[in-house]
């Protein structure tokens, strides 16, 4: 079937998309990253739904930055096909921002970066970044004139940023606050001096409804405390170590535990460890990380202990682009390992539902007593949406009673007679914890009988196989929300995906709505135990199936075949070059001929 690999981008201006993109650049370590931060955090306090995308070398110092942030009216975790206004700091990074601009598009270069021709047709003007930041007592401000420069071309009142600034800078003392803010409002009065008073570009109108800002590790860690996740271990990993970070004093608050631990094989058997105890546990990881879990993985499986792990994806193999977006572990993270256990994978399609497919997850994994993954990636992990307020509590009923250390609330009798692998009806029972009167906890990593003792005996081994079996289809029927489909009436081109790449196809239908098409989305929430029949009556009889992910080797495409009769109408949409999937890959796909 055809393959349509993402290229350039190309169609309207992203201000024709309901919204507008922006973008600043320049040398690692001048302030790129916080300067977007706090602009877009500004953005969203003040009602804005901003996204925002970085891409950053994997070095502190050194090397070309970017920082992107989007404004649409609905806040869709999708980067922008092109940038409206664009601001660089020097001359090495131009060509990569040029590159996402085009006619209509405006960049501004610090005085001194002369001579440059957009090859976009975007229109090139000199800004005394630099100069404005010295004239106001802090030469390192120059982020702060961009920001100011930013919101009289964006149409932005400059004080919904004077309060960011304060937050991000206060630590440092009344004097640097102001020195900044001076810096922020030169920037402001000379965009309107050389510009005029009207902006250039309109940003949509904030909205007047809270909203939390998050990036996808801060939502699942929220969804993993709601949960009652109370123990966490894990080793730092890019785009991961934001996760043990953000519940480190969290888990503080609420009596649990965090622990860094030496690496990733420790870290897994950590939480196996706790998970034996009784107590909800938690690793995060990537790529490098979750080859070296594979084995503890199996051994969670084996011994029925339940766990959770965050994979944020990066491209890989082995070290890959550390910094870089890449949707590569979807095999690993359904066939990785030796044998056949029970395992659940499931995929967030935005900020939000990171929140609650790592809650469910901790659900399912309780429920099954097996291993639990949630697939994440560096879009993501690392990206921040403004997002309707989750429910913390709200969550944390739906998980049902627990105990103090999060495992369920004790409420079993035992009295020496119930089989720590012997079910309960359509589901395994709550193991008994160690040290609990009349209970029997025996952990086996080898086939083993009911009782847990080790047996080769072929009947009972053919038993616990086909009660593992009957387990995994048990998962499928009680998933939440196993596949999100959206889109009214027949379809004439379905548009399936998974993780953030859901956001592209999002946009995508968006516009192909505007020209007449009948779009469906379908994002495949709960990647394993596939779920055969909603996949199947989602992606229907006729239409086209476009496949759309982070990938060169078409991982859910081929998985979808495996799983369902459709080859013919299967066709892949990749981008593979360590950026995130845009709605303009979408479009091409689904105009392209068939």
């Amino acid at each position: 079937m055809p393959k349509v690999s993402a290229g350039a981008d190309a169609g309207d201006a992203v201000s024709g998309a309901r919204g507008i993109a922006w973008m600043i650049g320049g040398t690692a370590g001048e302030g790129l990253e916080s300067g977007g931060e706090a602009f877009a955090r500004a953005l969203a306090a003040a009602g804005y739904r901003p996204t925002t995308q970085r891409d950053f070398p994997s070095r502190i110092r050194g090397g070309d930055t970017t920082a992107t942030v989007r404004l649409t009216e609905d806040g869709h975790l999708c980067p922008p096909s092109a940038i409206d206004l664009a601001l660089a700091f020097n001359a090495t990074v131009l060509p990569r921002m040029d590159a996402r601009l085009r006619g209509g598009s405006l960049l501004l270069v610090d005085e001194g970066v002369e001579g440059f021709v957009a090859t976009s047709g975007a229109e090139v003007a000199a800004f005394p970044f630099s100069r404005l930041a010295q004239e106001a007592g802090m030469p390192r401000a120059k982020n702060m004139v961009a920001l100011g420069a930013s919101a009289a071309l964006l149409g932005i009142p400059v004080g919904v940023l004077d309060a960011a600034v304060a937050q991000q800078f206060g630590r440092k003392g009344d004097e640097v606050v102001a020195r900044n803010v001076a810096a922020l409002h030169a920037g402001d009065a000379h965009a309107r001096a050389v510009f005029g008073e009207a902006p250039r570009f309109r940003a949509p109108a904030p909205q007047d409804r809270p909203a939390m800002w998050l990036s996808g590790n801060e939502a699942a860690s929220l969804g993993a405390l709601a949960a009652g996740c109370r123990f966490a271990a894990a080793y730092p990993i890019t785009p991961a170590s934001d996760v043990l970070e953000f519940l480190t004093p969290r888990l503080a608050e609420v009596g649990g535990v965090a622990l860094q631990m030496e690496d990733e094989v420790a870290a897994l058997n950590a939480v196996i460890g706790a998970g034996f105890a009784g107590a909800r546990a938690l690793t995060a990881t990537s790529g490098p990380g979750l080859s070296l879990m594979t084995e503890a993985v199996g051994l969670a499986s084996s011994t029925e202990t339940p766990c959770v792990i965050l994979d944020c994806q990066r491209p890989g193999p082995s070290t890959g682009m550390p910094t870089k977006h890449g949707q590569e572990d979807l095999w690993h993270l359904v066939h990785g390992g030796h044998g056949e256990g029970v395992r659940v994978v499931l995929a967030p399609t935005d900020v939000r539902d990171a929140f609650h497919a790592t809650a469910e997850a901790f659900r399912l994994s309780q429920r099954f007593r097996c291993p639990a993954f949630v697939a994440l990636d560096s879009q993501m992990s690392l990206f921040k949406q403004a997002v309707e307020p989750v429910d913390l509590e709200a969550e944390a009923a739906r998980q049902g009673a627990r105990g103090p250390n999060g495992s369920a609330d004790g409420a079993d009798a035992w009295d020496g007679t119930v089989h720590p692998y012997g079910d309960a009806g359509d589901a395994p029972r709550r193991a008994a914890l160690p040290g609990e009167a009349g209970g029997i906890h025996y952990a086996n990593s080898t086939e083993h009988a009911p009782s847990g003792f080790t047996t080769e005996d072929p009947k009972v081994r053919v038993a616990m196989v086909d009660r593992r079996l009957a387990r995994m289809r048990q998962i499928v029927a009680e998933a939440q929300a196993p596949v999100v489909v959206e889109g009214e009436g027949d379809p004439d081109v379905v548009l399936l995906s998974w993780g953030s790449s859901v956001g592209a196809c999002r946009e995508a239908a968006r516009r192909l709505r505007d020209s007449g098409r009948r779009p469906r989305v379908v994002a495949v929430r709960l990647l394993w135990p596939f779920p055969r029949e909603d996949v199947r009556a989602a992606v229907g009889d006729e239409a086209p199936v476009l496949v759309v992910e982070a990938n060169a080797f078409a991982q859910m495409a081929r998985l979808l075949r495996s799983e369902l009769p459709v080859h013919e109408r299967v066709r892949e949409v990749l981008r593979y070059d360590g950026t995130p999937v845009r709605s303009d890959d979408v479009l091409r796909a689904a105009e392209a001929p068939a």
